[in-house]
Parts: structure tokens; C-alpha cells; sequence
């Protein structure tokens, strides 16, 4: 894909009366957005969930929070090339799902919007909330997340949350995403915690650099990691001896012309032959695996990536309206899969039965769109 997409109107919005307001809260046109919704976003951040396999398999306490420290740091390597465009905001009660790790996402809130997931495997399970604003800054937009990621595997409780991140150069000039601060892996179970440094890059300094530091309970340092979020993170064993925990997948050749996904990426919006359920001539698709709020059937978000770029605008208009008249109507959808565990905005947990509503067909459905 080329031309098109490779515009954006974000230098324009930054000149608007836009600056410094919450991006979220603002409907854009669909040449802001890469075809993929906020909780395909969130998937993402399981593309390396190999290292929390290799977690579940280690027995040192130590090297199981580096694992989790590297695995908390992968989750960026896919933002190398998305520097120009955002997911799309979800539908209040729209879901996605992800087999390959269990996983289920839903949007619980729609002001301040809030996405929830749950992901598991043999020995471990997933939770994470996510409540992000979003604001310019001069010439960088700000997104400043807002919420809990929490990793159980075997006994251990593992828990962090994301620094902010930036998209560089809005106005003029080549766009580049960097994150910046400090997140720290408390380890709730033994004490032990992890904290990752992702710095700014200087004026002649290298870019995408992190630093590590594990603690021990009592606050001694154990061990570093060093590497780069985009690249690969080694542990240091001595002086003159590294051990790599992770490197990022290559990006796939075509890359630039499409969004600057991944390999994994380009996978998300995918409706493989056994996600489909086909008629009695065993040809004709007459429905899904997966609910009718899963982002793949979003007619807007499908235009867009099929390269019909007005239609998916005029699509987009319409299911924001459906959505506000379901809202003026009193009839707004309430989240399905996940509860309210607290007062905060962003207190949420998996309620279960997702995967068991999936063997027994769903039922009634209500379409989003």
C-alpha cells in the first residue's frame, strides 16, 4: 500500500484549537488511524509470549524477573515504524479475541475509555487494564498510560505499569515514537522488583536505549539489563559477559508501505477457514467462531484496510452515531466479559466464560455496527 496511507493530518490538528486536549475524546477521520482497533493494539503486546513460557520452565528467581523484564519491554518493539497514526478507538462492549494465547479484550468504558484483557497459557495468566490519555505537547503528542499490567506464573505475582510514550516531530520533520521513564516490576510474591530505565535520546545520544537494574528484597542490586526496546536485552553476567534474554522479530520487507506493522501485526485482522462457519454446502461463510463484536467485523476499520479510504470514513460516522443514539436511547451496551472490582476508572477483572459462551455459539447477539 502507498500514497494515501503515507499522509497524516496530525501537523494540521496540532496547529488547531486541538492542542493540549485529550486526543481520545476527539473523533478523527480515518487518515489518522491504522486499521487495527486498540484492542488488536493490545494483543500485540503477547507477541513475544514465548518468554513467559521460558519463565514458567526457570526455577531462579532472579532470571524469572529478567525473563518477565524482558517480556515487559517486547511489547514496544512493534511501534518501531508507527509513529504516524493511531488504532481505532473501540466501540463501548466491542471485544477481541486471539486463540494463540487465550485472548480476550473488551472496551469496559467509554469515558474515560477504558480496554481491559485477560490472556493465559500452561502456568501463567495475563491481566491487564489500560486507561490512556492522549495531548500535544508543542511538537510532540504525548500518550500517557493509565492502568495495571499483572503476570501470575506459578506462585509469583508480577506487576508494572508503562511509562508514557511520544511521538516526536508532529509538526515538521521525520516522526519517530520514543518512550520515556521508568517502570518497575514488583515481584508481589518473594520482593524482588525491576527498574527499567527507557531513556531519551540526546542530542548525539543512541536512541530506544533501556537499562535495568534487579533488586533484591532487601534492596541489594542482583543484576543489570541493557539493550534497546526496538533491538534485543541482555542480561549482564560479569564484566565481559552478556546474556540475551530477547530480540525483536525482523520487520517484514514491505513494512513501510503498511502501517509499519509486523509480521504478527498483519495477523490480527485475519479470518482464517477455522475461525469461519460455513452453510451445509461447506463453502458458504454464514458466520463466526468469534462474536459479532469482535474487532474484525468493524465494516469501517475492514474498508480502511482494503484501501477504501472515504468509504471508511462515511462507515465511521455512522457506528459513532449508532453508538451515541444507543447512549441517548439509555441503551448502551455494559461489558460482558470483564467486572468492576473497584471505584477507579481502571479497577477491572476477567468476570470467565468467554471461551465457554464460544463452544455454545453465543447465542442472541446484538451487532455493534
Amino acid at each position: 500500500m502507498s500514497g494515501r496511507y503515507d499522509t497524516c493530518s496530525i501537523p494540521i490538528l496540532a496547529r488547531s484549537s486541538s492542542l493540549s486536549k485529550d486526543l481520545s475524546q476527539i473523533s478523527l477521520p480515518v487518515g489518522f488511524n491504522e486499521p487495527i482497533s486498540i484492542l488488536q493494539r493490545l494483543a500485540e503486546d503477547l507477541e513475544y509470549a514465548e518468554l513467559i513460557e521460558r519463565t514458567v520452565d526457570t526455577e531462579d528467581p532472579i532470571h524469572r524477573l529478567c525473563l518477565v523484564a524482558a517480556f515487559a519491554v517486547s511489547g514496544y518493539a512493534c511501534t518501531r515504524l508507527r509513529a504516524s497514526r493511531k488504532p481505532f478507538n473501540p466501540m463501548l462492549g466491542e471485544t477481541f479475541e486471539d486463540s494463540r494465547f487465550n485472548f480476550i479484550a473488551e472496551k469496559v468504558c467509554h469515558v474515560p475509555p477504558v480496554m481491559a484483557c485477560h490472556a493465559s497459557g500452561k502456568g501463567w495468566t495475563y491481566d491487564s487494564v489500560t486507561q490512556a490519555k492522549q495531548k500535544f505537547w508543542g511538537r510532540s503528542l504525548e500518550i500517557i498510560p493509565m492502568g495495571t499490567t499483572t503476570l501470575r506464573v506459578g506462585n509469583d505475582v508480577y506487576s508494572w505499569q508503562k511509562p508514557s510514550s511520544f511521538m516526536r516531530n508532529i509538526v515538521a520533520g521525520t516522526k519517530y515514537l520514543e518512550h520515556v521513564g521508568c517502570m518497575i516490576i514488583n515481584n508481589q510474591t518473594d520482593g524482588r522488583r525491576c527498574e527499567i530505565t527507557f531513556k531519551e535520546a540526546g542530542m548525539w545520544g543512541n536512541a530506544n536505549v533501556v537499562n535495568a537494574v534487579v533488586f533484591s528484597p532487601k534492596g541489594h542490586v542482583e543484576t543489570k539489563i541493557d539493550g534497546k526496546w526496538d533491538e534485543s536485552l541482555a542480561k549482564v553476567v560479569s564484566r565481559n559477559q552478556l546474556e540475551v534474554l530477547w530480540r525483536a522479530n525482523d520487520l517484514p520487507s514491505h513494512a513501510q508501505d503498511y502501517f509499519g506493522f509486523t509480521n504478527f501485526a498483519m495477523t490480527l485482522n485475519e479470518i482464517t477457514e477455522d475461525l469461519q462457519i460455513t452453510g451445509e454446502d461447506g463453502s458458504t461463510v454464514v458466520g463466526y467462531k468469534f462474536p459479532l463484536t469482535d474487532s474484525r467485523l468493524r465494516p469501517d476499520q475492514r474498508a480502511l484496510e482494503e484501501g477504501r479510504v472515504d468509504e471508511a470514513d462515511e462507515i465511521k460516522t455512522i457506528v459513532e452515531e449508532k453508538q451515541r443514539a444507543r447512549r441517548r436511547a439509555g441503551k448502551e451496551v455494559k461489558p460482558r466479559w470483564f467486572k468492576k472490582t473497584g471505584n477507579e476508572d481502571n479497577e477491572w477483572a476477567y468476570a470467565g466464560g468467554y471461551w465457554e459462551a464460544r463452544e455454545e455459539g453465543w447465542g442472541k447477539q446484538a451487532p455493534l455496527w
